[in-house]
């Protein structure tokens, strides 16, 4: 089944927070999105200061997580966990 964006910002959000920091290759790799396609979520996870790039060196970037990315995690867990226990309810 495909992924929605959600689920694709959120996967991106993952892989940063689990890492530390990232560069664009590495992210790419580990969460299996084309390079334009991740261009495109990163542009937004910054630009909704989700996530933060770092210049290293004269050609590096790297990506790590900003708290509000923490939050947004946070509040997805939460999310989910509630959503699991509205579907177990329903089942009984």
């Amino acid at each position: 089944m495909r992924q929605t964006k959600l689920e694709l910002y959120i996967d991106v959000l993952k892989i940063v927070a689990q890492s530390g920091s990232l560069n664009f290759s590495k992210l790419a790799r580990e969460s299996n999105i084309s390079s334009s396609g991740l261009k495109k979520y990163l542009d937004f996870l910054l630009a909704q200061d989700m996530l933060e790039k770092q210049k290293v060196g004269k050609k590096k970037t790297t990506y790590s997580i900003a708290e509000k990315g923490i939050n947004v995690l946070r509040y997805f867990n939460e999310l989910k966990q509630e959503l699991q226990i509205i579907n177990q309810a329903e089942e009984s």
